[in-house]
């Protein structure tokens, strides 16, 4: 589940193009126009943009000619459910058009071109899917040993995005001396407070070593988050 929250903020990963083209079935009488979509980048971080550039070309003769001056209604999409359009490019002297747009959540964009002409048919395309990554961060961290000779941590942790991950499942990681990695001692689900999202665990380490707080994040929607290193004797 995932819970809106209410700002934006966002980094952008650098992803190769990619290139869709789809021609609608013609009906009698008419042939089918060919419309293009690539889009500049795959994965970003939230409030970054993407370009999209592509062609739209119809019939002639045993080739194709470019379509100019017509418009090209870009929509972004979640799943199979299509908003109002977010950008209307019109395509130059060669057919070609491009646009930049800032999708706020993993999804696609469905391009389409309702053609005025009768003897050529409407043509769509759709981009792959765009990763968006929302931003986590721990804010606060502590790790001290308690009357029992355990090791207490607590901590906050925020998404400074729209968007808010349920549950928030944080890992209490210990690298003991001579350790060459982090283990995961204990997990605790980071909970509002009506402020923020707060955690906190014991762990039963009675060897010195440095402890931190790790949030995985998800692979289409978080970006994953570590919090400061505390050294523990």
């Amino acid at each position: 589940m995932i819970r809106v929250l209410k700002k934006i903020t966002l980094v952008s990963i650098a992803v190769a193009a990619v290139t869709t083209a789809v021609a609608l079935p013609a009906s009698a009488g008419t042939a089918p126009a060919r419309l293009t979509a690539s889009v500049s980048s795959t994965a970003v971080d939230a409030g970054r943009s993407v370009i999209i550039t592509g062609t739209l070309t119809a019939p002639a003769g045993s080739g194709w000619r470019p379509v100019s001056g017509a418009e090209v209604p870009v929509s972004f999409c979640i799943d199979d459910f299509c908003g109002e359009p977010v950008a209307t490019p019109v395509t130059d002297a060669s057919g070609r058009y491009r646009t930049s747009v800032t999708p706020f959540r993993t999804g696609t964009y469905h391009l389409a071109h309702l053609t005025a002409d009768p003897s050529v048919a409407d043509a769509t395309a759709d981009t792959p899917k765009i990763t968006v990554l929302q931003p986590s961060d721990f804010t606060g961290f502590t790790a001290a040993r308690d009357s029992a000779g355990k090791v207490a941590v607590a901590g906050t942790v925020e998404f400074p995005g729209n968007f808010t991950p349920s549950p928030i499942p944080v890992q209490i990681q210990y690298l003991g001396q001579g350790s060459p990695c982090f283990t995961t001692v204990a997990t605790a689900d980071a909970e509002w407070n009506g402020t923020t999202f707060t955690f906190s665990a014991s762990a039963d380490q009675s060897h010195p070593g440095i402890w931190r707080a790790f949030y995985a994040g998800t692979p289409d929607f978080f970006h994953s988050a570590t919090s400061k290193a505390t050294l523990v004797l």
